[in-house]
C-alpha cells in the first residue's frame, strides 16, 4: 500500500498517459525487489525525491528524516538505518540550497593556502596533501573552496571575504601568514578553523586547533640514521626560509642529532637553496670541493636529493657508496629514478584524517566544546631505500 500511494502522490499532476505507461512497466518488467520498484518510479516520473517522499515511505514524520540525514543523536540507528536505505534506494541528494536555508550551513570547507604554495616544484609534497584533502572532504560530503591567502590582484584577505560572503562554514588553514585581521573576524563570526602543516607567524598557537608535523623529529632521524650509516661530515640543505618554517625545525632536529654523538656543529655546513631543481643540480657543481670532503648528505625536501645524486653522478662520486643521501616528503620524487631516496615520510594522511573529521564536529555539531582546542605534533618516519 506504501508503494501504491507513493506512486499516486508522485503522479498525482502527471498525465493519465505517463502513469499507465510507468504502472505498465513496473507490471511487466521484472522487477523482484521494492528497491527495483521504487529505483523506476523515481527514474520514471522526472521528479526530484524529497524528505516527504522519503517520509511517506519509512512512516516517519519528515523531521524525522532531516535529523536521520543528518546523522543526529535524537534518532535511534534503527531508524536512521531504515531512513537511510531508502534514501540511498531512491537515489536521493541533499539539496544544498534547502539545507543552507534551514541550517544556515553551506557544506563547504574553505582552504586557504600561502602564496608560493602553487610552484610545483617548490613543494610535492603540499601539492599532494592537498589531492588528499579534497579527497577526504568529498568522503565526508563537503565541498571544498581553496584559494589563496591574500588576493594577488587586490592584495585583500580571501578569508575575510569568504566570511563575510557567508561562503564557507569552517578553514583548513595551510598557511603561516594569518593576521590579527583574520584571526578577529573568525571570532566575531564564530567559524571554525584549524591549522594544518604550518604553524601561525603572528599568532598564538597555542589558542588554535592544530595538527602539524614534528619537523624538529624529522631532522633529528634523518641526520641519526646517516650517522648510524657511517657518515661523519654531513651538509644540510634546506628550502628557502619563505616558504616555511618548518625547514628551520628541520635544520634544528639536524644539530641535535650531531650534538647527540658528540659531533661539533659546523655552520658552514647547513646551506639554503631555492626548492627546485635546477637549483640543487647547481648547487652540488658550484660547492663540489666542500662536497668531496663529506660523506653524507641531510637534503630536506626529495626534489633536492634527486637532484643531488644526479649531479654528483657527473663527478664521479656513487650515492650511496661514497656518499650518503636523505631526502624528507617520502614524495614521487623519492622513486623517480634508481637509487630510490631514503627518505622522511611526513604523516599527512594521519593529519588530513584528523583535521577533516575535527572540522565536520566543529561545523555539524551543536555539543562540541569549541573552547577545549585539539592540538596534536604528529611525529614523521624514516624510509629506508637505496640512497644511505
Amino acid at each position: 500500500m506504501k508503494v501504491l500511494s507513493f506512486i499516486l502522490d508522485r503522479y498525482k499532476n502527471r498525465s493519465y498517459d505517463s502513469f499507465m505507461h510507468t504502472c505498465a512497466r513496473l507490471l511487466l518488467g521484472p522487477h523482484t525487489s521494492s528497491t527495483n520498484l521504487l529505483r523506476t518510479i523515481h527514474k520514471e516520473s522526472t521528479i526530484s525525491v524529497t524528505i516527504k517522499d522519503i517520509a511517506k515511505l519509512a512512516n516517519v514524520s519528515h523531521t524525522t528524516v532531516s535529523r536521520c540525514l543528518n546523522d543526529s543523536p535524537m534518532i535511534s540507528d534503527k531508524t536512521k538505518e531504515k531512513v537511510l536505505k531508502i534514501a540511498e534506494e531512491l537515489q536521493y541528494e541533499v539539496n544544498s540550497n534547502a539545507r543552507s536555508l534551514s541550517t544556515k550551513k553551506t557544506g563547504i570547507i574553505g582552504v586557504i593556502y600561502q602564496q608560493g604554495l602553487e610552484d610545483f616544484g617548490s613543494s610535492a609534497y603540499i601539492n599532494a596533501l592537498f589531492l588528499e584533502l579534497r579527497h577526504a572532504l568529498e568522503t565526508l560530503q563537503l565541498d571544498t573552496i581553496l584559494v589563496e591567502a591574500i588576493n594577488p590582484d587586490t592584495l585583500a584577505s580571501n578569508t575575510v571575504r569568504l566570511i563575510k560572503q557567508q561562503k564557507v562554514d569552517g578553514f583548513l588553514l595551510v598557511h603561516q601568514q594569518i593576521t590579527e585581521e583574520d584571526n578577529r573576524m573568525l571570532q566575531e563570526y564564530d567559524i571554525p578553523a584549524i591549522q594544518i602543516h604550518f604553524k601561525p607567524e603572528y599568532l598564538d598557537i597555542t589558542t588554535m586547533d592544530y595538527y602539524l608535523t614534528d619537523n624538529d623529529h624529522g631532522g633529528y632521524l634523518a641526520t641519526k640514521h646517516l650517522l648510524e650509516r657511517g657518515a661523519h661530515k654531513i651538509l644540510t640543505i634546506a628550502c628557502s626560509p619563505n616558504i616555511g618554517e618548518e625547514y628551520g625545525y628541520r635544520t634544528e632536529g639536524y644539530r641535535r642529532a650531531l650534538t647527540e654523538y658528540d659531533i661539533s656543529i659546523d655552520d658552514s655546513l647547513i646551506f639554503e637553496i631555492e626548492c627546485e631543481y635546477i637549483a640543487a643540480y647547481d648547487f652540488i657543481h658550484e660547492h663540489i670541493e666542500l662536497i668531496k670532503t663529506c660523506d653524507g648528505i641531510f637534503a630536506q625536501a626529495d626534489i633536492l636529493a634527486a637532484a643531488f645524486i644526479a649531479a654528483l653522478k657527473e663527478h664521479g662520486i656513487n650515492v650511496p657508496q661514497d656518499m650518503k643521501i636523505v631526502g624528507y616528503d617520502d614524495s614521487f620524487y623519492s622513486i623517480l629514478v634508481p637509487p630510490f631516496i631514503t627518505t622522511i615520510h611526513q604523516p599527512r594522511e594521519e593529519i588530513i584524517t584528523k583535521a577533516c573529521n575535527r572540522i565536520l564536529d566543529l561545523t555539524r555539531s551543536d555539543s562540541v566544546d569549541k573552547s577545549i582546542k585539539e592540538q596534536e605534533l604528529i611525529k614523521p618516519y624514516l624510509i629506508i631505500r637505496e640512497s644511505s
